[in-house]
């Protein structure tokens, strides 16, 4: 083993270092909490952990009107987004809301990068999910990270739409599993193969699990759940204005949740 070769590894060690670091942080933290509080392991202080302001999705104000208009709207989003019309041959971008080349491109660096980091390890299944699946732990991660900070939920409905495209991205490259009508690139991001020729990461991603029959459903179910997260950026937004309106409440210590 050479020192060039230690070198080009090295971002991968940071890269895990950090990763055991940041899980290691968390899970002392959720400890403490869980140690301090009363009833101990629950569903209510698991969610007080995760979300100790009230700021998430659960705390959003709801009423009949609200979730009328608000299934209303995903129904909408349903309608103009999820039945997509067959994947044109090599053709991935879509002149759409949800996947154009602003949303497209951080989320494709994101997975390919992924691919790559994930790759080191030898971990053939995850390497092939860790594309898609990164695209959208990310956002997720971050998200549960504003909900720990006071006023946090000001970011909720970028992170929302950030979600949404990564999930809407997904559905469409499930689709493709079997047909493989899509131009595909390699994760060195220099390398393209036509349609065909390869097959995408989601062939390798059901396969082990008998799911190939089942690829387009699994890409119609990802594109709906996308349609919910947009339609939740909307109502953060919405329900954002709501709560600046409300009096401010006295909140308890929480200084034992904070990561």
């Amino acid at each position: 083993m050479n020192i060039y070769y230690i070198l080009a590894k090295l971002p991968q060690v940071i890269g895990v270092t950090v990763l055991l670091c940041v899980i290691f942080r968390v899970i002392w933290a959720f400890y403490r909490h869980i140690r301090y509080v009363e009833d101990g392991f629950s569903i209510k202080n698991i969610h007080e952990f995760f979300d100790p302001y009230k700021q998430g999705v659960f705390y959003y104000k709801y009423n009949f009107t609200i979730v009328i208009c608000l299934i209303a709207f995903i129904i909408f989003l349903c309608y103009i987004y999820v039945p997509h019309e067959t994947i044109e041959e090599g053709k991935y971008i879509k002149d759409s809301l949800l996947t154009n080349i602003f949303t497209w491109t951080p989320n494709y660096l994101i997975h390919e990068f992924s691919h790559r980091f994930w790759a080191w390890f030898g971990w053939d299944w995850w390497t092939s999910a860790s594309g898609n699946g990164m695209e959208t732990l990310l956002p997720c991660f971050i998200y549960l990270f504003t909900l720990q900070i006071r006023g946090g939920n000001i970011l909720s409905p970028f992170l929302f739409f950030w979600i949404a495209t990564t999930l809407y991205e997904a559905g469409f490259y499930a689709s493709d599993a079997v047909a493989s009508k899509l131009a595909l690139t390699s994760s060195d991001m220099v390398t393209n193969f036509e349609p065909g020729k390869v097959k995408g990461d989601w062939y390798y991603i059901l396969k082990p699990f008998g799911l190939l029959d089942y690829a387009e459903e699994i890409g119609l179910i990802l594109e709906v759940l996308a349609c919910v997260f947009l339609a939740y950026a909307v109502f953060s937004i919405i329900n954002y204005f709501i709560r600046l309106a409300e009096p401010p409440q006295m909140e308890k210590d929480i200084s034992l949740n904070k990561f």
